[in-house]
């Protein structure tokens, strides 16, 4: 779902809107506008970290490829600032996944997708807490808590299948 939605993959059929466009009839450089405000957190860190790179390179990536008028120290800085939001430390970036534990790895994924601060945020699994500056909205309260201005920046959007545990997840 995430890979079509970003068109990574070629839709076989169906339609997706973002901000009253169809995403499936965006141009390339609709799409690169598109990527900047949709990003994804894959259930497998491990399978979307590439292991060549270091951490402040696979979570620098959005940055230089969706916003590369930014200049390098503030590249770092935003790495640094969310590598920590995450709950890793800044000193962190010279090392590579395989040095991490698969929940570091996930919070590097994290940092990965919030790098470039997104409208939305689709993930395959609800973390099981909370980061730093997020907080869980009960579905049933999302109309309430919209209207109310109280969703955050961001909206996350998470794949469920029926034989998995609905709701809110113990913190």
């Amino acid at each position: 779902t995430a890979r079509t939605i970003l068109r990574l993959e070629k839709p076989t059929a169906g339609s997706a809107w973002f901000k009253g466009r169809d995403i499936f009839a965006m141009s390339k450089s609709e799409l690169r506008n598109l990527r900047r405000e949709i990003q994804v957190i894959f259930q497998d860190p491990l399978a979307s970290l590439n292991p060549r790179m270091t951490v402040g390179q696979i979570v620098a990536e959005p940055l230089e490829t969706l916003m590369p008028e930014l200049s390098l120290p503030e590249m770092r800085r935003r790495v640094s600032g969310i590598m920590e939001r995450v709950g890793l430390s800044a000193g962190h970036v010279n090392r590579y996944p395989h040095e991490f534990s698969g929940g570091q790895c996930q919070r590097i994924s994290v940092a990965r997708a919030l790098v470039l601060d997104p409208k939305v945020i689709r993930t395959e699994a609800v973390p099981k807490r909370p980061f730093q500056g997020w907080r869980y909205l009960d579905p049933k309260d999302a109309p309430r808590d919209l209207k109310e201005g109280r969703s955050g920046d961001a909206a996350a959007l998470y794949e469920a299948h029926p034989d998995e545990h609905q709701g809110r997840p113990e913190e």
